[in-house]
């Protein structure tokens, strides 16, 4: 991407209940391994000019970035599932939502310890997710070093 500019309209927010369903939609789309099931999901929920920045310093632009830096995260936690933790929280056209990774088959157990816990941080501009935010704030370290960055 050759502009470092991201532009967001303001003034005109969407619902609370669009705003909390893309936040849990944007969590949930991690659980289609599948890549163009998750590649349709990424065109549902994200605008076509996303920019996600990933809790390991790296940036990821649009929707083949988003399939691709998903899909490499993915290979990296087979064996492992992403869950919502609580609900979303809104302002505006800001949301923010908190996730799990657990070992697979265990996301329905919530005596589960997750082995890495962190949120999101997004904002929606014509009821698309535009901008994404990814942190990690608990994790098993060396799960978290197969994460490295990316590519």
């Amino acid at each position: 991407m050759s502009s470092n500019i991201i532009s967001v309209s303001v003034g005109n927010y969407e619902s609370k209940e669009v705003m909390v369903s893309l936040a849990q939609r944007d969590i949930n789309f991690f659980s289609y391994t599948d890549p163009e099931a998750r590649l349709a999901a990424i065109r549902e929920i994200f605008a076509p000019d996303i920019v996600w920045f990933d809790f390991d310093g790296t940036t990821h632009h649009g929707h083949d970035g988003l399939l691709k830096r998903s899909s490499f995260l993915l290979e990296r936690l087979n064996g492992f599932a992403h869950r919502a933790k609580g609900g979303a929280s809104v302002c505006q056209n800001m949301a923010t939502g908190r996730w799990e990774v657990v070992p697979e088959g265990t996301e329905d157990d919530q005596d589960q310890i997750p082995v890495i816990q962190g949120g999101d941080v997004l904002v929606v501009d014509n009821r698309k997710i535009k901008i994404l935010w990814s942190y990690v704030d608990k994790l098993d370290e060396v799960l978290l070093s197969r994460l490295g960055c990316g590519y």
